[in-house]
């Protein structure tokens, strides 16, 4: 079998399984069952041989020199201020005093409105669809 190219895209793949590591794991832990304690450690033990294999292989393609980018590493892998800046403030303090609920953090990035990639740009509609909502809402008021 031959090994592959050390690429930045192999690299990138890397941080992928590691990170798909990362979230198997997080699953068994919270909502696999076994047996015993027993069994429950020998399926985190093969998992974690094989993340670290993978992170061992990630670490020794970056300390040759192979290129990345931050948003590519896996969460395990970033720095604590990277994951802090990425949560609103309010999801923080449940992290640190409570276990962090999916639906808490969905709902914290969905209340901020997100910017549009083509603000300023020819292809920005906003102001377009801004117009047809006022005319609509005009249109459907009531007539006295």
């Amino acid at each position: 079998m031959a090994t592959p190219a050390h690429t930045k895209y192999y690299l990138k793949s890397l941080h992928e399984e590691i990170d798909l590591y990362d979230r198997k794991l997080a699953h068994m832990e919270k909502y696999d069952s076994f047996a015993n304690d027993a069994e429950r450690k020998a399926s985190t033990g093969k998992l974690l041989t094989k993340r670290e294999t993978l992170a061992k292989a990630a670490r020794q393609l970056v300390e040759e020199g192979i290129e990345f980018k931050s948003s590519d590493l896996p969460r395990s892998f970033r720095p604590a201020e990277d994951i802090t800046e990425a949560v609103p403030e309010e999801a923080h303090k449940e992290a640190t005093s409570t276990e962090v609920t999916v639906e808490s953090v969905s709902q914290a990035f969905l209340s901020k409105p997100i910017p549009s990639p083509f603000a300023g740009t020819v292809l920005d509609g906003s102001a377009h669809v801004e117009a047809y909502k006022r005319n609509r809402a005009k249109s459907s008021s009531p007539q006295a």
